[in-house]
């Protein structure tokens, strides 16, 4: 049922369409549906992931390739500069 739904374009389903793929209606799920879906697929919730201190997320900045390019274009332009300043 789960992957079903993972590749559903909802948006560009009916009102009727829809309620009908999601097994509900209008009102909502009744408590005994919603107790029975929380069991299957558990809460509705965003995993916790590891949370990054400032610093780590400072330095995670310079990964990128195109940050590296950037900066040792600004080091290069300052040392022209000094010279022929």
């Amino acid at each position: 049922m789960k992957d079903q739904h993972d590749t559903t374009r909802y948006y560009a389903l009916t009102e009727k369409q829809l309620l009908k793929d999601l097994q509900t209606n209008s009102e909502g799920l009744v408590d005994s549906e919603a107790s029975k879906r929380l069991a299957t697929n558990g809460p509705n919730a965003l995993a916790q992931g590891k949370k990054q201190t400032i610093v780590q997320k400072f330095f995670n900045q310079f990964k990128d390739f195109m940050i590296i390019v950037l900066l040792v274009a600004a080091f290069v332009s300052g040392v022209i500069a000094k010279e022929w300043g």
